[in-house]
């Protein structure tokens, strides 16, 4: 049996073993936030990184719905930026009486060629163009509702402040994007 001095030296040394392998544990461990820290720094201070960079100011996002509820939309985004907070990858967007939802949809592609050519005709036939000539756009839109959205229901959603931390947020407009079909016999662009 050990006696009363040899209880504490042992003590003793199994408490600075301890104490020394912690330190080494949280010197480790502030090495590696500091590492990190540096390497995003520069990542984020690069060209590259400055591309991937989310805006200070973000307004508008695109993502996957994962719920609809009465008055609100859950939706799953994806950040192009890999620093970005990974809780704010699903959101509750919030529908109000002032939130405009309008479902695009494709329009026939000989229809949109047509508008195409009259667009590029008018262009080319006026010196200055005295009326706003809008470009075509591939998509047309009708009003929709909330009950027109859908799980799986693809959503490009505007707000009218700044959202880039908020998780939850009212909606200005909200646009229910056509589903995406790949053509199934592609065929090359003629007359280029």
């Amino acid at each position: 049996m050990l006696n009363r001095k040899e209880i504490i030296d042992v003590l003793i040394v199994a408490m600075t073993f301890t104490a020394f392998v912690t330190a080494m544990f949280v010197v480790q461990e502030a090495s590696y936030q500091n590492g990190f820290s540096v390497a995003k720094t520069l990542v984020e201070n690069s060209t590259i990184g400055a591309s991937l960079r989310t805006p200070n100011d973000v307004r508008t996002i695109f993502g996957i719905v994962t719920a609809v509820s009465s008055d609100s939309v859950m939706l799953h985004t994806v950040s192009n930026d890999p620093f970005s907070d990974s809780a704010l990858s699903d959101r509750s967007i919030l529908v109000a009486s002032s939130t405009t939802i309008t479902k695009l949809t494709l329009k026939d592609i000989k229809v949109f060629q047509n508008e195409v050519a009259a667009y590029t005709k008018a262009i080319q036939s006026e010196s200055t163009i005295k009326d706003a000539q809008l470009i075509p756009e591939p998509v047309s839109g009708n009003a929709a509702n909330l009950a027109d959205i859908k799980v799986g229901d693809t959503l490009m959603v505007i707000a009218s402040t700044n959202i880039k931390l908020l998780k939850e947020f009212i909606a200005h407009n909200i646009m229910i994007q056509p589903p995406f079909t790949p053509p199934t016999n592609p065929q090359p662009p003629t007359g280029i």
